[in-house]
């Protein structure tokens, strides 16, 4: 058996070498596997690709991360890696057999930073920087103190309006938000108070001041009880596929009652209704103009005329020989300039004016016009009230006399040459056509305090 080293050799008829061969003695090798955990997150891959390997050698390995993960780390029962941290590095095999194994993890989504900040009177929560996820919501609630309401809700610098909950969807860059509010003016029990009722139409609602909070109704009538005077701020939120068109009712006090966020005065029962129109939808709106003696409307006409909603139009009045233009007068909110005979008037709404003029005396010898009015409240007693001659450079008494229940306020209009405008007795010098009107107000009587 020539394999066996102890064996039996049969000689020839010649002389003969028998020569025994040997080998050096192989190391012991180890098989090296490769691994990836989860097993969908990438590849382990071994690129020397010589295993099984003796101990001590060093093997290149690397790592693939598949879509949507990325690689954190190398791990193994034993062996040593040259930097375990890095996707493509090396292994040192041990005297066994090992599994070394790639760790993958889900790649985390972007995030980012919504600052929130609220101002005096009030609370945002959450508050400060808000980290949040690619692609989540992210809501904040926003709260008045005990006699502070909301003012407004700036959103990366623009309002938003008076609102209790904003929320950014979808949130794919840094934002900022920043609540502001204003305090309530205190209580005073001696002042009468009324009922305020708001509705709304289909397509949107009226947002509530209600002292520590603001609260939406959607379209549902809803009445609260102010003290006279108060002056409280509507808005009126339009749901998508709706814009606000304006308020209607008693507002008589809404500062504008073509703006969604405005304020009405509370000054008796009141009950006002936000109206709401479709998108895309253009009122056709009806202008009737008219005059008094003394002049006409001619530009755009006497008469009706209609107009697109929004649309500006111009106005021109002119007087007859021995009048002037004293004012527009009816629905007058929006135009521009109600005492001015060429102006403009934007269309919201059917409106319907009247240009005003008055008779004059002609400046012969100097002589010019005094034209003397008051409001509700009161009288001019001397001289009177209408319409006085007097030569240039007379000068006039007045006395204002407020009835019952109201005080003078002041002269108003043509008041350069009143001595004192604040003074219920004064004068005024004459020295062109001048019409003036004593103000009046309410008096707060001793028994309602």
């Amino acid at each position: 058996d020539a394999g066996a080293a102890t064996t039996t050799f049969t000689m020839p008829a010649e002389d003969v070498t028998v020569t025994a061969n040997f080998e050096d003695i192989p190391p012991d090798t180890y098989t090296l596997t490769m691994a990836a955990a989860p097993v969908d997150g990438g590849t382990a891959v071994d690129v020397t690709a010589g295993s099984p390997y003796t101990a001590g050698t060093v093997v290149d390995i690397e790592a693939t991360a598949n879509a949507g993960y990325q690689f954190v780390s190398w791990t193994a029962p034993d062996g040593s890696f040259g930097d375990a941290g890095a996707a493509t590095t090396t292994f040192t095999m041990p005297a066994e057999d090992v599994t070394v194994t790639a760790n993958f993890e889900d790649i985390p989504p972007d995030t980012y930073i919504i600052t929130a900040t609220a101002g005096a009177g009030g609370s945002i929560d959450p508050s400060g920087d808000v980290v949040v996820a690619e692609g989540d919501d992210q809501a904040f609630t926003i709260t008045a103190d005990q006699g502070y309401e909301i003012d407004d809700v700036l959103v990366d610098g623009s309002s938003v309006g008076v609102v209790a909950i904003y929320t950014f969807s979808d949130v794919s860059s840094d934002h900022n938000i920043h609540a502001t509010f204003t305090a309530l003016p205190p209580p005073r029990p001696y002042r009468p108070w009324y009922a305020l009722r708001i509705s709304s139409t289909e397509g949107g609602s009226v947002v509530w001041p209600t002292g520590s909070r603001s609260q939406p109704y959607y379209g549902e009538e809803r009445t609260l009880p102010y003290p006279e005077g108060r002056v409280v701020r509507l808005v009126a939120a339009a749901d998508e596929g709706y814009r606000f068109h304006k308020w209607s009712g008693d507002v008589e006090t809404i500062a504008d009652i073509y703006s969604p966020s405005t304020t009405i005065r509370i000054e008796t029962w009141s009950r006002i209704h936000a109206h709401f129109v479709p998108e895309g939808v253009v009122l056709e709106c009806d202008l009737t103009a008219d005059s008094t003696t003394g002049g006409s409307v001619t530009i755009p006409g006497e008469g009706t005329f209609t107009y697109e909603e929004g649309e500006v139009v111009d106005l021109m009045a002119e007087p007859e020989e021995g009048y002037r233009f004293v004012n527009w007068t009816g629905d007058v909110a929006t135009i521009d300039d109600v005492d001015a005979p060429s102006t403009t008037v934007t269309m919201y709404d059917d409106y319907e004016i009247t240009a005003n003029f008055e008779r004059v005396f002609a400046a012969v010898s100097g002589w010019y016009a005094l034209q003397i009015s008051s409001t509700e409240g009161g009288s001019v007693t001397s001289p009177g009230e209408r319409i006085f001659p007097y030569a240039a450079g007379r000068v006039v008494r007045l006395v204002a006399v407020p009835e019952d229940g109201y005080r003078f306020i002041e002269w108003t209009g043509d008041v350069e040459s009143i001595a004192d405008i604040n003074a219920a007795s004064t004068t005024i010098r004459i020295e062109t056509w001048t019409r003036i009107t004593a103000t009046f107000e309410t008096e707060v009587q001793p028994s309602q305090r």
